[in-house]
């Protein structure tokens, strides 16, 4: 929506990101402050970051809870500033000129790497990565892994039991979701087993147990958990495990769980060929053909010593906390901020995005930019799913801006 005239006193907020922790955090400085200008910034086109690119595509229950962030764009005073990669499009100095306080909620997108020898071979694949491809990111319009014989996945997060999941449902069990099946059908070839391999104990593990819960209901899956010990059966955890094992069904796709288990080795030379696991005092060899890493992502420190720069999610935290956990911590970010903007009584105007170059803010898309996306990708879906994902760069902001299409206007901020 517009922004404040350049002469009104409001406060001008800058938040960069505009994925979970950043729009919870908008949505609540919006309750807190209503009078304030709330200038979200993405270097991508569309908003909504892990939402649209890191929850796995079959899980569009958890993509629709962005839908609430439509009304918060709505409100006057809140503005979606697309494409603009702040950094280098646009130095956070500037930001720092313009704005009352800058909040960086940029998130961390790189996989922790794994750390033994043979873990840069080819067919070792981040799950980060793996998640973002199958979910259409822009970044990784120009990657095409290949995964298909024995896989094995180290790790046991949710992130790693989004992956297990996602490889081994069928076709048909992808309906509903936005996994574009051209894109699957290049990418998961014929899987004859899937091995997850995890350090930790079934107390111990990081996954949910509902999310284990839900590979049951797999079709071609049977599940076998080593590792699990007969002391543990009681946790919720532990029973989860059991219970896939009791529910397995007699499929063709193998899905073992080695728990109390560590990699200590990728074997290959030119690509992976197989997997050596440690578990007690010996070493087993697991056959491989991909290896998925779910460990984790590396931690980020941009430069933030500048005055009134704060960080919120995983920037400032971790990657620890799923979806609802942005919201309690953006909630009391968001105090801080408008208690810190009360102390400051001699806070001097600042333009905010009225003070943004001309040529950047003619380059940059809007939310009804977004909305044009999102009704392009909407509008005729593959057989099954509820949409398909444009995936590069240059279509997502030619669409934005009404180039090449039968609308009028071109959906920048001037």
């Amino acid at each position: 929506m517009t922004a404040h005239d350049a002469s009104d006193p409001a406060p001008r907020l800058a938040i960069v990101g505009s994925g979970p922790a950043g729009c919870y955090l908008a949505q609540h400085l919006s309750r807190r402050a209503p009078d304030a200008e709330i200038v979200i910034f993405d270097r991508l086109a569309t908003p909504y970051g892990l939402f649209r690119y890191g929850v796995a595509p079959d899980h569009q229950g958890t993509k629709t809870t962005a839908k609430q962030f439509d009304r918060l764009f709505e409100k006057r005073g809140v503005v979606f500033v697309g494409g603009v990669e702040v950094g280098t499009d646009l130095p956070l100095e500037t930001l720092t000129e313009l704005f009352d306080v800058t909040v960086l909620a940029t998130g961390l997108s790189q996989d922790r790497p794994l750390g033994i020898p043979g873990g840069d071979l080819p067919q070792v694949l981040g799950a980060g990565r793996l998640v973002r491809f199958l979910n259409g990111h822009p970044d990784e319009y120009d990657d095409q892994p290949r995964i298909e014989g024995d896989v094995v996945v180290i790790g046991l997060g949710n992130v790693a039991v989004d992956v297990v999941r996602l490889l081994a449902k069928t076709d048909g069990e992808l309906d509903g979701s936005d996994a574009d099946p051209d894109v699957w059908e290049r990418t998961v070839g014929p899987i004859r087993s899937i091995t997850v391999v995890s350090r930790s104990g079934p107390d111990a593990v990081k996954a949910d147990a509902l999310m284990l819960r839900e590979l049951a209901d797999l079709r071609r899956a049977r599940f076998a958990v080593r590792g699990l010990g007969d002391d543990e059966s009681a946790s919720a955890t532990a029973q989860a495990f059991l219970d896939l094992e009791h529910t397995s069904s007699d499929g063709d796709l193998a899905v073992t769980f080695l728990l109390n288990t560590t990699p200590v080795e990728v074997d290959g030379t030119h690509r992976v060929t197989a997997v050596r696991v440690r578990s007690g005092d010996g070493v087993d060899e697991l056959a491989a053909d991909t290896v998925i890493t779910a460990i984790g992502f590396l931690p980020e420190n941009p430069v933030t010593e500048l005055p009134r720069v704060q960080r919120a999610g995983w920037l400032a935290h971790g990657p620890v906390g799923a979806i609802p956990v942005h919201r309690v911590r953006a909630a009391e970010l968001a105090d801080a901020i408008v208690a810190e903007l009360a102390r400051d009584i001699g806070r001097r105007p600042r333009p905010g995005v009225a003070g943004l170059p001309a040529g950047l803010l003619k380059g940059a898309t809007t939310f009804e930019g977004w909305r044009r996306i999102d009704a392009a990708e909407t509008a005729s879906p593959p057989a099954g799913r509820v949409r398909r994902k444009l995936r590069s760069a240059a279509e997502l902001a030619d669409v934005a801006h009404g180039r090449n299409t039968n609308e009028s206007g071109n959906g920048t901020l001037t």
